[in-house]
């Protein structure tokens, strides 16, 4: 395995086989370089992760999400029916008029 090869494996390691795990360990204790790339990329993946801790959400939360739900329905109730009564009075119209 090369530097470059390292670099893709580090990329895509979740994903890859045993094998080329081992292959990239094998080349990582013989080049100095790769060795402190893997060791950025763990400070890197470790700082992501505590950023990424779990946050409680704001207590009233539910209550705002359900209030913009509850909203969101009555406007397009309001919407849907006054197309309902709209959409005959306007096809009689258009009757009428041809």
């Amino acid at each position: 395995m090369n530097c470059q090869e390292f670099k893709t494996w580090l990329h895509d390691k979740n994903q890859d086989s045993h094998t080329e795990s081992e292959n990239a360990l094998r080349h990582m204790e013989e080049c100095y370089t790769c060795q402190k790339l893997s060791a950025l990329d763990a400070v890197v993946e470790e700082c992501i992760r505590k950023s990424m801790a779990q946050l409680d959400p704001p207590k009233d939360l539910m209550g705002r999400i359900k209030n913009n739900i509850v909203f969101s329905d009555d406007k397009r109730d309001a919407t849907f029916s006054r197309w309902k009564i709209l959409a005959p009075v306007l096809a009689m119209a258009a009757a009428v008029v041809l």
